[in-house]
């Protein structure tokens, strides 16, 4: 291992004087833009950054909190991969002393608004100061405590959010409207599978939505963008798409199982992960209690990956889901975040583009990392 780049290292190699990496390392003046632009990348390469960042965070203290529900019961499928990538981001940085504080809150994406405004309250009596914040929105109500926390100088980074919001400095986001464009089209091609009796066929004239909670912003995208999609794939003839909601559970299990018994579907699609577990749960038993009529079952397209979808991939309830790398998320935010504050990145209003897989029996494998497996509660 070489030894240990310094400032005047970064110095000899950008042909600049001592003084001047120093203010460009620390936002001082009296740098211009393109040596403060060659410094910092200079010091990216050759991997200063996080014995400076050390330095700085040491005088300065910076306090950086990640809120987000805890990952249990409804909420392990989706938050369970962003906990484990911002842990192994956090313990990277926590080696430069980063003071990075990981809050799981009982509050869980629908009422998450309630969360923020409680963090923010207890650092106002508190007086704490917050210098970093990673968390989510989906809401109006959380947008507005984002917000809040934005106007009091707090830097902010969502590993998820479907509102605009000003002043954020990273988003961690995938486009809504492709996921319900992608989940109606993988509809469309296992409904027509080949085998099907025509008579079956020819009664599966309803596609079943499963959607997030109705309050949420990404609800309305994903309907619309699955309801054009719809249009498309089926032209002059398209099943009805009934849509239901991931908070009515119960009555939502006994409705489709009434549907699997009297007229079964075309296709199911869950928008959420939550609702891809208790969907598949419930068309997994009825098809186990009634075996004679597994020809009927129809294709789940689902949402996200969890090591509890395995059951399900391998007795074929679950036909593909479409996945955004949480882990991913959760480790770009964090770093970004992490760099802007130590003026390493100055940049703002960052959108990381996450990219979206389409997952299905033989390849959810390769998509799961052994650390989904070993989820732990963030306390």
């Amino acid at each position: 291992m070489g030894s240990r780049v310094t400032i005047k290292d970064i110095a000899r190699s950008t042909g600049t004087s001592v003084a001047s990496v120093h203010r460009a390392l620390h936002g001082g003046s009296g740098v211009g833009e393109d040596l403060r632009r060659r410094i910092l990348e200079e010091a990216q390469r050759s991997h200063y950054q996080i014995d400076e960042s050390a330095s700085l965070l040491r005088r300065s203290m910076i306090q950086i909190t990640v809120l987000l529900p805890k990952p249990e019961k409804n909420e392990r499928f989706y938050y369970g991969g962003l906990w484990q990538g911002i842990t192994r981001e956090a313990a990277r940085l926590q080696k430069a002393k980063a003071r990075i504080r990981m809050i799981g809150t009982d509050y869980g994406v629908d009422q998450f608004s309630h969360a923020l405004e409680k963090l923010y309250d207890e650092s106002a009596m508190m007086n704490e100061k917050i210098d970093g914040l990673v968390t989510i929105c989906d809401d109006e109500e959380s947008a507005a405590w984002i917000t809040r926390f934005i106007r009091r100088g707090t830097a902010v980074a969502l590993v998820d959010r479907s509102l605009p919001i000003n002043g954020i400095t990273c988003c961690a986001e995938v486009s809504v409207e492709d996921m319900g464009k992608t989940a109606m089209e993988l509809a469309g091609l296992y409904s027509r599978g080949k085998g099907t009796p025509k008579d079956i066929r020819d009664g599966r004239r309803k596609i079943i939505l499963i959607n997030s909670s109705r309050h949420r912003s990404s609800t309305k995208v994903f309907s619309g963008a699955a309801r054009k999609r719809l249009q498309e794939e089926w032209h002059a003839d398209p099943p009805s798409l009934v849509e239901y909601h991931e908070t009515e559970e119960a009555r939502v299990r006994a409705n489709l199982r009434s549907m699997l018994q009297d007229d079964p579907p075309e296709a199911v699609i869950s928008a959420s992960a939550r609702a891809t577990f208790w969907v598949c749960d419930e068309i997994a038993r009825f098809y186990r209690e009634n075996p004679g009529r597994i020809r009927e079952r129809p294709p789940v397209i689902g949402t996200d990956l969890f090591p509890e979808q395995e059951e399900f991939f391998e007795d074929g309830t679950l036909k593909a889901v479409i996945y955004q790398s949480h882990l991913t998320s959760g480790e770009h935010c964090l770093s970004h975040l992490f760099d802007h504050l130590v003026g390493l990145d100055r940049s703002c209003g960052t959108i990381l583009h996450q990219p979206l897989c389409i997952i299905m029996k033989d390849n959810y494998r390769s998509f799961l990392p052994d650390d989904l497996q070993k989820n732990k509660v963030i306390s």
